[in-house]
């Protein structure tokens, strides 16, 4: 008998390394959104509701909706 191996888990949880949470759960990306957009990182120098706003615009100009924007959203 062969064994199967399961995948190897990250250190930051159930996510085999290599994998794209994006990519495997929930609704199937738009046509465009294979690779994220580009987006401006926040790194706390600038304010805060100015970052989001701009994900915002970045999204809706991707036509990005609903569940898809909360799983982008922490890539900034």
């Amino acid at each position: 008998t062969s064994s199967t191996q399961s995948p190897t888990l990250s250190s930051r949880g159930g996510t085999p390394p290599g994998t794209s949470i994006v990519e495997n759960h929930g609704p199937p990306l738009p046509v465009g959104l294979e690779k994220p957009p580009a987006m401006d990182i926040c790194d706390g120098s600038t304010d805060p509701v100015d970052h989001i706003k701009n994900i915002e615009a970045v999204l809706e100009y991707r036509n990005v909706r609903g569940s898809i924007k909360c799983k982008m959203f922490p890539t900034t």
